[in-house]
C-alpha cells in the first residue's frame, strides 16, 4: 500500500494484523478488499493503524503470513512469511538491501512480528530492519493455555490455536479427538476466531480420555515446545515489546511475566528492549496505547535516532519447555491412505482427513510388472472430505497375478496442495501396503 505522497527514499513498514483465521476469507488480502471488510472485523480495526502510517509518508506490507493452509499460532511459519512478504514488497516496489524497514503487530500480528525478528539474522540477513514492535505477545502457549482455562473468556482460541498447529504440523487428530472435540474442531475451522465462543472449554475437553493429560501426548508436546519464543535465536533489531495488565498479571489472555522474561532473555544478549506494561489494560482496550508507543518508536528509529533501552528487565517467568513424553509424534502429510485390502481381487483404499478438511480430493492408481516403468491405470475423483473423514474407494483393475501398485492422493487444504503415496503389493495370498518417500 503506497501512500499518497510517499516518503523518498522508501521507508517500509511490515504490519501484520491479528487476522486470527482458519479460513481463506480472514486473510488481509481478502478482507482489506473493497466490499469485503465485514469478512474479518480485526482486520478492519487494525486498518486504521495501517492508515495512520500511510498519512505519515510510510508505504505498507501486510502479508498473510500464515501460508496457504491458514496454520493460526504457528510462529515459526509466520516469521517466514512475514519475512517473504517483505521481500516480495521490496522486489514490487525495485527497493534496493538499503531500504529501512520496520515489523510491527499486536495480538496474532505480534507472534509473526516477533518470530520474524529472532529468524531474520539467518533467513533473510539481507533485509536492512531497523526496528520491531510485538504488542499483547503470546510467549508460551503452555502458559497462555492456562491462564485462560482460568475463565479469561478467551477460549475460543483454545480450539483455534488447536487446529492452526495441527495444520503446521501436520499432526493426526482423528486418533486424538472425542466427538465432541471433533465437532468443535469443525465449527472452528470454518472461519476467524471467536474469542468467546465455547465458554468454561478446556483442551481436555477435546480429547479422547486416554489423550486428556495432553502434556504425554508426543505431537502436543512438540508443538507448545516449538512454539516458545525466545529459545531458538535472537533479533539484531532493536525491539519494543509492550502488554496490558487488566490486574491479574495478564490482559486476559496474555501474562506479563512471560513477555517481561522474553525481554529479559534479548537484553542479556545484548538487545536493546523498550518493555512496558501498561496497567488497567486489558487484551483489547491495550491496543491503541500501545499502538501509538509503537509508531513512536518506529518514528525514532526512521529517525536515526539511538535505540531506546529499558535494559537490564529482571526475570520473569521461566520458559522451560514440556518434559519430553516417550514415543514419536504421529505425523501425516494432512492426507493418509489407511488400509488396503483385496476382495474378490479388488482393491480398496481408504482415504482419510487426519488434520482439517480436504477438497478436490483424488486417488491415482499406477502400476508396474518386472521393473517396468509405472502404467497409470486409474485417476478417480474421490470429492470432497471433512475434518477426521474418511472414504473408502475400490480400484478396479488390480488383479490376482502379482504385481506392485502405486497409489497416490492428493487434496487441497485450504489453498495448499497435500499429497501422500504408498506401494501396494497383490500377490495371491496377501496384501500389503508400504509408505513411499
Amino acid at each position: 500500500m503506497r501512500p499518497a505522497v510517499p516518503a523518498l527514499p522508501v521507508r517500509l513498514i511490515s504490519y501484520q494484523t491479528a487476522y486470527n483465521g482458519l479460513a481463506d476469507t480472514c486473510r488481509p488480502s481478502y478482507s482489506l478488499q473493497d466490499g469485503n471488510s465485514a469478512a474479518n472485523s480485526t482486520v478492519t480495526v487494525q486498518s486504521a493503524v495501517i492508515l495512520s502510517f500511510l498519512s505519515q509518508g510510510y508505504t505498507v506490507v501486510t502479508p498473510d503470513f500464515e501460508g496457504p493452509t491458514d496454520d493460526y499460532g504457528a510462529g515459526r511459519e509466520e516469521g517466514y512469511g512475514t519475512l517473504d512478504g517483505i521481500r516480495a514488497a521490496e522486489h514490487a516496489l525495485t527497493a534496493d538491501e538499503h531500504t529501512p524497514v520496520a515489523i510491527g503487530g499486536y495480538s496474532g500480528g505480534a507472534i509473526a512480528t516477533a518470530w520474524a525478528a529472532q529468524q531474520a539474522p539467518t533467513y533473510a540477513p539481507e533485509l536492512n530492519l531497523v526496528a520491531a514492535s510485538a504488542g499483547g505477545l503470546a510467549v508460551d502457549f503452555t502458559h497462555n493455555l492456562a491462564y485462560i482455562e482460568q475463565g479469561s473468556g478467551w477460549t475460543g482460541a483454545i480450539p483455534a490455536v488447536g487446529i492452526g498447529l495441527a495444520r503446521a504440523y501436520r499432526m493426526n487428530l482423528s486418533r486424538l479427538l472425542s466427538d465432541r472435540g471433533k465437532q468443535i474442531m469443525r465449527e472452528t475451522e470454518t472461519g476467524c476466531i471467536n474469542n468467546a465462543a465455547y465458554p468454561g472449554l478446556k483442551l481436555a475437553d477435546l480429547l479422547k480420555p486416554e489423550y486428556q493429560d495432553w502434556k504425554n501426548v508426543p505431537e502436543l508436546a512438540l508443538a507448545m515446545n516449538d512454539s516458545i519464543l525466545g529459545s531458538t535465536g535472537t533479533p539484531k533489531v532493536p525491539i519494543f515489546l509492550g502488554v496490558g495488565d487488566q490486574g491479574d498479571g495478564g490482559d486476559g489472555v496474555m501474562i506479563d511475566g512471560d513477555v517481561q522474561q522474553l525481554a529479559h532473555a534479548y537484553c542479556s544478549r545484548g538487545l536493546p528492549v523498550q518493555f512496558r506494561v501498561y496497567p488497567n489494560g486489558d487484551h483489547t482496550t491495550a491496543f491503541p496505547r500501545i499502538a501509538a508507543d509503537e509508531a513512536a518508536y518506529f518514528a525514532q528509529r526512521f529517525a536515526g535516532l539511538p535505540a531506546p533501552s529499558d535494559c537490564p528487565v529482571a526475570a520473569g517467568n521461566a520458559l522451560d519447555p514440556l518434559p519430553t513424553p516417550p514415543g514419536a509424534p504421529e505425523l501425516t502429510s494432512g492426507i493418509t491412505l489407511k488400509q488396503i485390502r483385496r476382495p474378490d481381487g479388488g482393491v480398496t483404499v481408504t482415504i482419510g482427513a487426519p488434520t482439517s478438511a480436504l477438497t478436490h480430493v483424488k486417488l491415482i492408481m499406477s502400476r508396474s510388472r518386472s521393473g517396468e516403468d509405472w502404467t497409470n491405470l486409474a485417476t478417480i475423483d474421490v470429492g470432497d472430505l471433512p475434518s477426521f473423514g474418511e472414504r473408502q474407494v475400490e480400484v478396479a483393475g488390480a488383479g490376482h497375478t502379482s504385481c506392485c501398485y502405486r497409489v497416490r492422493a492428493t487434496g487441497t487444504m485450504q489453498t495448499a496442495t497435500v499429497q501422500t503415496t504408498a506401494t501396494l503389493g497383490v500377490g495371491r495370498k496377501r496384501t500389503t501396503l508400504g509408505k513411499r518417500p
